[in-house]
């Protein structure tokens, strides 16, 4: 069945690797190689001198490896598929400081020096603690791999999918590895005790009861203030569906603003505002006391969109403009705009929306945030 089947898993911390790679090697019937150790390279780098230990015969390995160039090189040198697993944030939160508490301290993500300091600390703390020190890796392992050189096959994988339905997820997963499924044989695996795992049928969303307002707030804003474009990771929060804005939301605001009720219509729908475009065009008023920085200072002003509407967006004040385009694709993306001192007397400004040639169209506002600086 293995063939000449050599597959890295590239997963992000707590992401139920250890369950998946080492149910699939059951399966494919083919060796599970460890990675050597937590420390320095070896974690987060393929090194040619030991895959060439076993790259003659099929393996499979789990890693949480950045898609560096020289890695890169060695996976196309070798032909090894990858499978890249990811899990959303607010419950790698939780999951991680369980795995503190419960199994080790030293990983390759957070640093942690004194685990009994760290234990000592109240719960929410802790939870602050790893939003501010160890998402940062996780952000960073999103977009490397998120953007790898266009063409380079990707196989993508979530907990979420897995926990809800591992059969399904393990059928998917092998089908995109180019195997048929062996249905009765894959039951049989997932249902064995299988070593070396910490897999328990976890739960999915539970950072929604159990990170505190303050701290899904503190990761929101994480997100959102990022230079990037995390809209996606944001947008996949298990408490997205609360119709809670993230902390500085001028949500609120520009929902009783005037706009052009002749060409759309503005709605709520949760988590934002709806946006209906029945013409090519449409605006919205934005007053300047919201947005303008204060004297000395810049700031910017973040959209969080998503569906049809757009992709064309233009702030207008009466000295000037400017246009910003969002990436194609129906998926949440982010819109920004840069305001200085030459913005700071602006009493009004006019958010514009257009959808070029479509016309009509549907899209959703579900943040907007002005971050100075």
């Amino acid at each position: 069945m293995a063939g000449d089947t050599r597959i890295l898993i590239a997963c992000s911390m707590k992401s139920g690797s250890s369950f998946v790679s080492r149910a699939l090697a059951a399966y494919l019937g083919v060796p599970f190689v460890e990675a050597v150790d937590y420390w320095g390279r070896r974690e987060q780098n393929l090194l040619e001198d030991e895959l060439l230990r076993f790259v003659e015969k099929p393996f499979l390995i789990q890693m949480h490896v950045r898609p560096h160039v020289p890695n890169l090189e060695i996976i196309r040198k070798y032909n090894i598929r990858v499978v890249y697993l990811w899990r959303n944030l607010g419950d790698v939160v939780v999951s991680f400081d369980d795995h503190i508490r419960r199994e080790d301290y030293r990983n390759p993500v957070g640093y942690i020096h004194h685990p009994a300091r760290y234990l000592a600390l109240p719960v929410q703390h802790r939870y602050a603690y790893l939003i501010d020190h160890a998402l940062p890796w996780y952000t960073a392992f999103h977009l490397s791999w998120r953007d790898t050189p266009r063409g380079f096959p990707i196989i993508r994988g979530r907990y979420e999918h897995m926990a809800a339905d591992p059969q399904g997820f393990f059928e998917r997963l092998l089908e995109a590895l180019g195997i048929k499924p062996d249905y009765r044989r894959l039951e049989r695996t997932l249902n064995a005790r299988i070593e070396g795992t910490r897999y328990n049928i976890g739960i999915s969303g539970r950072s929604k009861g159990l990170l505190s307002e303050s701290n899904q707030r503190r990761l929101d804003d994480f997100l959102l203030r990022d230079p990037e474009d995390l809209a996606e990771l944001w947008a996949e929060l298990p408490w997205r569906d609360a119709g809670r804005p993230a902390t500085g939301s001028l949500l609120t605001a520009l929902a009783g603003q005037p706009f052009n009720a002749r060409a759309g219509l503005v709605e709520p729908s949760f988590p934002g505002l709806r946006i209906r475009v029945e013409t090519d065009g449409f605006w919205i008023h934005v007053p300047g006391a919201l947005i303008t920085p204060s004297e000395g200072r810049s700031a910017r002003l973040r959209l969080t969109v998503r569906g049809d509407a757009g992709p064309m967006f233009r702030l207008v004040w009466k000295s000037g403009r400017m246009e910003r385009e969002r990436r194609a694709g129906s998926g949440p993306a982010t819109v920004e705009f840069q305001l200085d001192e030459r913005h700071a007397g602006v009493t009004e400004f006019r958010l514009d929306c257009f959808n070029r040639g479509n016309r009509r169209g549907t899209g959703e506002l579900l943040e907007c945030v002005k971050i100075e600086a």
